[in-house]
């Protein structure tokens, strides 16, 4: 990664301000790490129109270490700044990943029609992260879905489906080279069964991210950022039964 950035300092102090017209980071950065999830999960077919399930996935704990390459401003800057300082080479840092419950229904009011709905409730403010970023979550995070599938005949079958994602970080929590949007999705798909034992899968997603600013208090006066992404996917498998 190459990076012109300015980083604001750990809650509002300003300690990490970088002048952008007179200093430029240069920063390259490979993190590895290794974690053992535990699952549990019940699926009940309560009878042909019914399907229900959970599923509940432990928190992991995981450590993230640095093989990073930077310039000599940024690796100055890596032992005060607080957000560059996850980067310094040789660093372990902490990257939790957070429990999740999962909960879902299918009910199929005709054999070739199948609606789905499903939610999912995450423990990020149990999770560590470094620098204790998980102290900045105002509450869980949170998704909701719904989908559909019909069979049009016994060699084609088609699909739609909506998810939200709502997030609950706070201004504090957001940052240059880190950052979480909510965002509504939308996907359409289809299933070709070429064969009784091979299946081809086409789909489209496109996530309508919602915009955040978010405005810091500096030495220098309030500086204000602007968080928004765009993301549109299209994703091509194929299944075999052997």
């Amino acid at each position: 990664a190459n990076a012109a950035l300015g980083f604001p300092g750990t809650k509002g102090e300003g300690a990490g301000e970088l002048d952008l017209n007179s200093n430029s980071l240069d920063l390259n950065t490979d993190q590895k790490g290794f974690g053992v999830t535990p699952m549990v999960g019940i699926d009940w077919k309560i009878n042909e129109h019914w399907n229900v399930a959970f599923k509940y996935e432990f928190k992991t704990r995981m450590r993230l270490k640095n093989k990073s390459q930077m310039n000599e401003f940024a690796a100055s800057m890596a032992e005060t700044n607080s957000v560059l300082g996850q980067f310094a080479d040789g660093k372990k840092v902490a990257a939790d990943i957070p429990s999740i419950h999962s909960f879902g229904v299918q009910y199929s009011p005709i054999q070739p029609l199948r609606f789905n709905a499903g939610f999912r409730f995450y423990g990020d403010k149990k999770a560590t992260q470094y620098g204790d970023k998980q102290d900045d979550i105002d509450h869980n995070t949170w998704e909701a879905s719904a989908g559909a599938e019909y069979d049009i005949n016994k060699y084609l079958t088609v699909s739609c489906g909506y998810l939200r994602t709502q997030y609950g970080l706070s201004d504090a929590h957001m940052n240059d080279l880190s950052f979480s949007l909510s965002s509504n999705n939308i996907g359409l798909g289809f299933r070709v069964n070429v064969s009784e034992r091979c299946a081809l899968d086409c789909g489209y997603m496109q996530t309508c991210y919602e915009h955040r600013t978010v405005v810091t208090p500096s030495a220098a006066g309030n500086k204000t950022d602007n968080y928004e992404r765009k993301n549109r996917v299209i994703g091509i498998g194929v299944t075999l039964s052997l």
